[in-house]
């Protein structure tokens, strides 16, 4: 393995945005930088997710204080969570 970029094109990305969630307090604070684009997942009761790119997200719940169940995936598809 050559580092994070052999793992997925998407990887570095990623591994950015899930230190984005994992330092949140609040769960406004994964809303910047705006490009993250922070939506509830339509249908749910406390699930989330950010954008890393056009086709992956960090999805996650929110327990009031943290994020919980985190996952990064295509979506698109559906996920454990929903």
């Amino acid at each position: 393995m050559q580092g994070v970029e052999a793992a997925a094109p998407y990887a570095r990305a990623a591994l950015t945005k899930l230190v984005t969630v994992h330092a949140a307090t609040r769960i406004d604070d994964p809303r910047t930088p705006p490009g993250n684009q922070l939506k509830k997942i339509a249908g749910t009761d406390d699930v989330s997710q950010i954008r890393i790119d056009q086709q992956h997200r960090v999805r996650f719940r929110w327990n009031g204080q943290n994020a919980l169940d985190v996952e990064v995936g295509d979506f698109h598809e559906g996920s454990s969570l929903t």
